[in-house]
């Protein structure tokens, strides 16, 4: 199933990852050998068959899309690039998780400034290979094809070190969570994000943590220790609307009553992703 996604991103947002990635356990030439794991990276090693980078023509709110056939982008800054390649939700230790724009440091004043449009294409073989996976594996697929984009075009080399920083601990309550088990099958998984509203099926907590970072405004990390899918309906109001007519809570009594959650506040060591070297892109 084709995975398209479009996103207007005017501060840092994690929605990319999950709509794009792959990331969402997520995330050219691959693996001869088909797949018969739904949730099995083709090839650690691998690369788009074409890749075009261009300046865009004029800016724009930024806009993401991919599918069997490969990745495109337009209005994308540096960072949000390297973003979508190095986010991660799935990791065994929650400090490690790269959910945020804010994560990625360093970077050259021209990295958020300048926009760019990009087309990452895989021929039809890496098509066909790319179909037998699920969208989650493709996503992660997709990821490290991105890397290696990075690092020929813009010559991109970064280390991972910890740097503290404010953050919110998702945590169960005391009573238990309310969250539904989901019994949507692993490529039927559904999302739909709106202003104070989420709406998810099949969807892990590790995916839903850019949304909450987003609502929050910091950081959010995972200690639930919740390892399945979820059906989750959440609706808060936010911070700047005040609106006489919506009576939503707040995120924080809404993950409360409406998931049996709790966002706990606190300063915690976690992973930056340092650029030590960013260039321009080269040519097509």
């Amino acid at each position: 199933m084709k995975d398209t996604g479009a996103m207007n991103m005017t501060k840092p947002v994690f929605r990319a990852i999950c709509y794009l990635l792959w990331l969402c356990p997520m995330s050219g030439s691959l693996s001869q050998t088909p797949l018969h794991t739904n949730d099995t990276v083709v090839n650690d090693e691998s690369a788009f068959d074409a890749v075009s980078i261009r300046k865009s023509a004029k800016e724009g709110y930024s806009h993401w899309r991919t599918g069997e056939d490969g990745y495109s982008a337009t209005n994308v800054t540096a960072r949000q690039i390297i973003f979508y390649a190095y986010a991660q939700t799935d990791s065994p230790d929650a400090f490690s998780n790269i959910i945020s724009m804010d994560q990625i440091s360093d970077l050259p004043k021209w990295a958020d400034a300048e926009q760019f449009d990009v087309t990452a294409k895989v021929d039809g073989p890496t098509v066909k290979q790319l179909s037998l996976i699920s969208e989650r594996a493709r996503r992660k697929q997709y990821q490290q094809m991105l890397q290696s984009a990075l690092a020929e075009r813009f010559h991109l080399e970064i280390r991972r070190e910890k740097r503290s920083r404010p953050v919110y601990l998702l945590q169960p309550l005391q009573n238990g969570n309310k969250l539904a088990e989901s019994n949507v099958p692993f490529n039927k998984s559904s999302l739909s994000v709106g202003r104070g509203v989420i709406r998810a099926q099949g969807y892990t907590i590790g995916e839903l943590l850019g949304y909450l970072t987003d609502a929050t405004g910091r950081m959010v990390i995972d200690q639930t220790h919740l390892a399945g899918t979820y059906d989750v309906q959440l609706k808060w109001r936010p911070d700047d609307d005040t609106g006489a007519t919506n009576t939503s809570p707040s995120i924080f009594t809404a993950v409360k009553e409406q998931l049996g959650l709790s966002l706990t506040s606190s300063k915690e060591p976690v992973d930056t992703l340092v650029v030590t070297h960013l260039e321009q892109p080269t040519s097509n």
